[in-house]
């Protein structure tokens, strides 16, 4: 069994002092390694934002609220404006490097709920030049006539953001916009003298979307009157009615022109033959809309840049001989072009023979889009007017959701994944950058005095309770409960880099059990559990820490758990009633790198959550390789450990998904891995139901296979925060992960073996004591006798904790925001009640050095914690060294 355990020390917490700390080096220096500090926002400004901000509350939007979306990533934005700090630096909000003034504001996708009134502070900031309110719920608002006022504008974005009523005429004086998204609004009213003034007066605009906006009223032909240089017009379900303009082709800039599901009556004009810049070209559903396969097979031939046309529902009575001949084209000029035909190829193709076609990708509607694979018509022929096709193959699967919800969705810390990545990434700076040479100066200072205190701090050491690191700095008294300072920069740095509420959950953890529940239950030996009991045996004062902290673990994992599949649940049933599933281009506000040419650059972030999402593991490969190694385990650990039955490992794998995840979210929180409390929760279940005769084994056996499923799901989340914030592929990440695996299953064994060969290990009385193997064949015995055996009312307490745990989670998600928010972490708590006060003590003291920096300087607090927090850790770990 492994001999690593929870105790007083700070060295046998799940992952070792070097691998946590070393991991651990610079967490969210990332985010300050991109560009140098904006000076500081003025205060006119600062305060107009902070009105904005109190005019609107934070409620995340569900897809019942939009159009279909296959997904978007939503982060209140506005919970970093605090008072008192540069707005320069809030989420969303970019400055002019030299005057300090607002001129960016991207608040896609940012909960905002509630009406954008026209007096809104938002109108102030007048040297706004792209804003983006994208992705909100701004229910029963108009699209505000200020918005015209705001005359810098090159870029606005209003879309699926539930605006009503009519687009102001104002906005045609917004003279030097370049990017104007209405999209996805609940049909906003567009008259044909605001369009004509629009059209008129926005000559530089380059796109243009109006996407489920009401035209009805608007005349097709003025289309015309739009810019030359327009590269982007969408105008998908716009109610459009009328004839298709005949000179279309004087958009010659024209990337992506979408005119489906509109009204019109005529047919396809020949010169869309001159748009050949065309990159997506829909016409579907659009009424009477008709094409010959002449002119439409002339047309699409010209377009050689096309890669996505669709044609659903288009009025084409085709003769089979020209539509050969077209599909044929399609297949020899445009190898790569996806095509939507839908359902009239079912009704309006006469019986005839028909040319063998090979498309590289074909699109037919079935009840919603598919995307299929090297579709080919089979032997040519066409009856009964169907297309007789092989079987379609969807190509678009699920990923791996895990590592989605605890780095996207929770936006947990991984601190060890995150200080390694801001090590990766700070190798790769430039040398030039004044910025991270500050940073870098001030890690190497802080790395350097860390490294000779610790190296002090060993010089002097005289055992395990003696020197810096058993200091009473609180009397003797707290420190027999384990009250008192280690002078540990690892956990004083890892304080700097997580959260107040985790730091601060850690400190009230540690007065409940160390300062209060320990205490009066240690002075009830005797009447509770034995006396002559040793505190460490499961059967005294070590059993009630071990199994209520377990409780709390389990009661905010479990809890946390199911809430993700039932939001999981909601928004898959949310998209299997949508009226139409389409991908990429065609989702209202969603543009791709094409594009987005002219946009604004993208958030750090929102960058990492693209590749990260891209990049991601397909679900069948998560589930077929768990599932294979499942089988495998089945077969061969029953042949090496014929005490474990083949049921009682299947058992194993039915649980473990469910524990990994509480662990990995509680690594996220804290850096913790408790993976070896959930092994005794499965030593305990398996001991007691193998019986007396083959418990122990049993029981041990389990232990460490449930220990090593839900430890290697931590490790993989710090790989894979890792991976998110350097930009590496998740994929690369697991091979990794699989190969360092590989290799770990012929090192371990080797070592095991060489030690267990050379030296007297499990003598009590020699160099290798190996203590934890006594403590875990004695907890195996505990679960062979039942829980029964347990100390009295320990199962109560269990039972108390647990309901805790869920009733904390319950208070912060259905309580408002401002409460919510200060309501303890119990996975945070439950870390001290095993591992001693003096953990939560040191995280505590780097959270108040970041607090009182902010207070006195928060432009340079911004700048240098992590990297002062990292030169702690990195510092204090190196001296662990010394002693291989």
């Amino acid at each position: 069994m492994p001999s690593v355990y929870f105790s007083s020390k700070p060295t046998a917490m799940g992952f070792s002092l070097l691998s946590r700390s070393f991991f651990l080096i610079l967490f969210h220096f990332h985010s300050t390694l991109s560009s140098p500090p904006p000076p500081l926002c003025a205060h006119h400004q600062s305060l107009s934002l902070l009105q904005f901000k109190q005019s609107f509350s934070i409620q995340p939007i569900t897809l019942e609220d939009l159009l279909p979306i296959i997904h978007i990533i939503q982060y209140p934005k506005t919970e970093s404006w605090k008072e008192g700090t540069d707005c320069c630096f809030w989420d969303g909000v970019t400055c002019d490097l030299q005057t300090g003034l607002v001129t960016g504001l991207d608040l896609s996708s940012s909960m905002l709920h509630g009406t954008l009134h026209s007096n809104n502070s938002l109108f102030s900031l007048h040297h706004l030049r792209k804003l983006d309110l994208s992705f909100n719920n701004f229910t029963t608002s108009h699209i505000s006539s200020r918005f015209g006022q705001l005359s810098n504008l090159t870029h606005l974005h209003l879309s699926s953001s539930q605006f009503e009523g009519q687009v102001p005429s104002e906005i045609s004086h917004l003279s030097i916009l370049v990017s104007l998204d209405l999209s996805g609004n609940s049909y906003p009213g567009l008259e044909q003298l605001s369009f004509d003034k629009i059209v008129r007066n926005l000559t530089k605009l380059r796109e243009l979307d109006l996407s489920w906006a009401d035209m009805s009223l608007v005349v097709p032909g003025s289309l015309m009157n739009l810019s030359s240089s327009l590269s982007s017009l969408r105008l998908y379900d716009c109610r459009l009615q009328g004839k298709l303009p005949s000179s279309m082709g004087k958009l010659k800039h024209l990337r992506y022109l979408d005119l489906g599901r509109n009204n019109f009556t005529s047919s396809i004009p020949y010169d869309f033959e001159q748009l050949t810049e065309l990159v997506l070209l829909d016409l579907s559903h659009s009424g009477l809309l008709s094409a010959e396969p002449v002119s439409l097979y002339k047309i699409v031939q010209n377009l050689t840049k096309l890669r996505e046309l669709e044609l659903e529902s288009v009025n084409m009575s085709l003769q089979s001989l020209w539509f050969g001949a077209f599909l044929e084209g399609l297949g020899s000029s445009l190898p790569a072009v996806s095509v939507f035909l839908g359902e009239f190829l079912k009704v309006n193709l006469e019986a005839g023979p028909c040319p063998c076609v090979d498309l590289s990708v074909l699109l037919l509607s079935e009840g919603n889009y598919m995307l299929l694979h090297l579709f080919v018509l089979n032997d040519g022929d066409l009856r009964g007017g169907a297309i007789h096709r092989r079987r379609p193959i969807r190509t678009w699967t699920k990923h791996f959701v895990l590592p989605q919800i605890v780095i996207i969705d929770f936006k947990l810390s991984y601190p060890c994944g995150t200080a390694n990545a801001v090590l990766i990434n700070g190798f790769h700076t430039p040398t030039g950058d004044k910025l991270a040479r500050k940073q870098v100066h001030g890690f190497m200072k802080f790395f350097s005095l860390s490294f000779l205190w610790a190296f002090f701090q060993w010089f002097y050491a005289g055992g395990e309770k003696c020197g810096f690191s058993q200091f009473p700095a609180f009397g003797l008294k707290a420190w027999r409960n384990s009250f008192y300072f280690d002078f540990s920069m690892t956990y004083i740095g890892a304080g700097m880099i997580c959260s107040h509420l985790v730091n601060l959950s850690l400190l009230l953890g540690a007065v409940l059990s160390w300062g209060l529940l320990w205490p009066l239950i240690g002075g009830l030996k005797g009447e509770w559990f034995p006396s002559t009991l040793s505190e460490s045996s499961m059967k005294s004062l070590n059993g009630y820490k071990v199994f209520i902290s377990i409780a709390l673990i389990l009661g905010d994992g479990l809890y946390n758990f199911l809430k993700i599949l039932y939001f999981t649940a909601r928004s898959m049933h949310a998209r299997a009633k949508a009226n139409k599933f389409k991908t990429g281009e065609s989702y209202p506000g969603l543009k791709t790198g094409d594009d987005t040419k002219d946009k604004e650059q993208v958030l750090d972030d929102q960058k990492r959550n693209e590749v990260f999402l891209r990049e991601g593991i397909p679900l069948w490969v998560a589930c077929l390789g768990y599932i294979t190694f499942s089988i495998i385990s089945i077969i061969a650990i029953p042949l090496m450990f014929p005490e474990l039955k083949w049921y009682y490992v299947v058992v194993a794998y039915i649980l473990a998904p469910s524990l990994s995840f509480c662990n990995a979210y509680g690594a996220g929180l804290t850096d913790m891995n408790m993976a070896y409390n959930y092994g005794k929760v499965a030593l305990f279940l398996l001991a007691a139901l193998a019986g007396k005769n083959n418990g122990v084994v049993a029981g041990l056996v389990g232990c460490g296979l449930i220990k090593s499923i839900v430890s290697i799901s931590s490790d993989l989340m710090h790989d894979y925060k890792t991976g998110h914030l350097t930009l590496t592929s998740p994929r690369s990440m697991l091979l990794s992960q699989a190969i360092g695996t590989v290799i770990g299953c012929v090192v371990a064994p080797f070592t095991f073996f060489l030690f267990y060969k050379a030296f007297d290990v499990g003598n009590p009385d020699g160099e290798y004591k190996d203590p934890y193997a006594i403590i875990y064949r004695n907890m195996a015995i505990l679960g062979v006798e039942g829980f029964s055996a347990l100390p009295q009312h320990c199962l109560q307490l269990c039972y108390g904790f647990f309901a805790f745990a869920i009733s904390a989670n319950l208070s912060r998600d259905l309580s408002p925001k401002n409460i919510g928010k200060y309501v303890p972490l119990p996975m945070a708590m439950a870390v001290p009640f095993l591992v001693g006060a003096y953990f939560a003590i040191d995280m505590c003291l780097g959270s108040l050095v970041v607090f009182a920096w902010h207070k006195l300087n928060s432009r340079k607090a911004s700048l240098m914690v992590p990297a002062v927090a990292s030169g702690l850790i990195c510092g204090d770990v190196i001296i662990t060294f010394q002693g291989w």
